[in-house]
């Protein structure tokens, strides 16, 4: 019956044969990413080998109790993220059979920059169209600060400020230009700016008045709670206009709303004509009464759009 090794002769049988095989390998070496062995939040670095003569790889990293195989690890690079930094070394084996063991790297976690926070100049998240807000942040020397909007980035220079003009989500990524920080980055929270709702105006469209006898009218317009003025309007509330107020010709009537708060007010304007087409008749004689046989020329004011002429209450012809 075959004799049982014990657990613990078995681990340092192990640890012996591991540690011969490093005693006697050949030297190798193993390259990084970047040029900083810190790694930043959220990122990872790459090692590899550019030792043509490998072709068996097996990596390691060293634990609590020593150097410990990494599982399934066995090609030419391996990817370390942030939360896997520490110690690496690669053992391998060349193309003669020879054992090849790497330089020791040590991969660090690295601090990034402060969170930059974005302070408007005003306490607002609306602006009206065309109005602008003054957005900025800390300077801490040492450091890099590019905005973006949108997710695009602003193509401006290094400022503690910028004029937001557009609604759209601003933000700010600080990055850490300090010797060895491989450039971590941090990034501020997006601050979101909206228009304030634009009052869409209108003024009913309002036919032409043929008289200045004729009768007022309310104009009618929407939204509601605005002030009409203008030659004619009697009652800026209610937006009465009086053709005999204003008078003969075209005149403008604006109807002005307040927008949301205090963005200018929002307005609209409308031609109201006022004609007098007085059907007066002239003869060439400039008298109403003939003698029979004479011939007289009837004449009608000029510029009209259409005339008809009447005999006894009869019609005897129109034309435009």
């Amino acid at each position: 019956m075959p004799k049982l090794i014990p657990h613990r002769n078995i681990v340092l049988l192990v640890v012996f044969l591991i540690v011969s095989w490093v005693s006697n390998a050949q030297t190798t070496s193993i390259i990084r990413d970047g040029i900083s062995d810190g790694i930043c939040p959220g990122g990872s670095t790459r090692l590899f080998s550019s030792d043509p003569t490998l072709v068996s790889y097996q990596w390691q990293n060293l634990t609590t109790t020593g150097w410990s195989a990494i599982p399934y690890k066995t090609n030419n690079d391996l990817s370390v993220n942030y939360t896997q930094a520490g110690r690496y070394r690669l053992l391998a084996t060349n193309n003669v059979g020879q054992n090849v063991v790497s330089n020791e790297i040590n991969l660090i976690q690295l601090t990034p920059p402060p969170t930059p926070v974005i302070t408007p100049s005003r306490a607002v998240n609306q602006i009206c169209q065309g109005d602008s807000l003054i957005l900025s942040t800390n300077i801490i020397s040492g450091y890099f600060y590019y905005w973006s909007f949108n997710n695009i980035e602003l193509v401006i220079p290094q400022s503690d400020k910028i004029v937001a003009k557009k609604a759209g989500a601003y933000e700010l990524r600080v990055v850490d230009n300090s010797s060895g920080s491989n450039s971590c980055p941090a990034y501020s929270l997006p601050y979101k700016l909206d228009y304030t709702s634009v009052v869409a105006v209108k003024i009913d469209s309002i036919p032409p008045f043929c008289s200045l006898s004729a009768s007022p009218v309310n104009l009618i317009a929407t939204p509601t709670g605005g002030k009409f003025k203008g030659k004619g309007v009697t009652d800026a509330v209610n937006g009465t206009f009086s053709p005999s107020v204003a008078g003969l010709g075209k005149h403008t009537i604006t109807y002005s709303v307040a927008d949301a708060g205090a963005c200018p007010e929002r307005t609209e304007n409308r031609i109201i004509t006022v004609a007098f087409p007085d059907a007066n008749i002239t003869t060439n004689t400039g008298r109403t009464q003939f003698c029979l046989g004479d011939i007289a020329t009837l004449s009608a004011p000029a510029s009209m759009k259409k005339y008809e002429w009447f005999l006894n209450g009869n019609s005897v012809g129109s034309n435009s």
